[in-house]
């Protein structure tokens, strides 16, 4: 979820439900701080890899976050299950090839997968998976786009 931008854009076009996660409870307070004009908006510390509603959601979306979950498979999982049939995954992922991003002071570890991964895997959790879109590619870093829905 990070600080909410994104959020709040989601959110002030119409969003009538929002349930945003973040690992850190800092960062959740920033979102908060952030998204105080949107009362339908749940901002919870969790991991999404343990977090669990079933058949909630319309859409579910993860911007740049994936290189920073180790059990990909699992939070695939647990999003899948989240979204009611027909409902719609959004990610986009970066190809990180490093496994650790430092952030001054603070070293953060990164669990580098192919985007290509991600598709198979949503495929053995029977989602139909769009092809994969570019958004850009350089020499540092590859971005993705990758949109799947759960079978109704």
């Amino acid at each position: 979820m990070g600080t909410g931008r994104l959020a709040r854009q989601v959110l002030a076009r119409g969003c009538a439900r929002f349930t945003g996660l973040d690992l850190s409870p800092a960062t959740v307070a920033r979102a908060r701080a952030h998204l105080t004009a949107y009362p339908q908006a749940e901002l919870l510390v969790a991991d999404i890899a343990e977090f669990a509603r079933e058949a909630a959601y319309d859409c579910a979306y993860s911007v740049l976050t994936f290189c920073h979950i180790a059990d990909k498979p699992r939070a695939l999982r647990r999003m899948v299950e989240a979204l009611k049939p027909g409902g719609r995954l959004v990610l986009s992922l970066s190809q990180c090839a490093d496994e650790w991003l430092d952030f001054g002071p603070r070293r953060v570890p990164l669990y580098p997968a192919a985007p290509e991964e991600s598709v198979a895997w949503l495929r053995a959790l029977g989602c139909r998976v769009a092809p994969l879109q570019t958004l850009f590619d350089d020499a540092d870093d590859r971005v993705v786009l990758l949109v799947a829905e759960r079978e109704a």
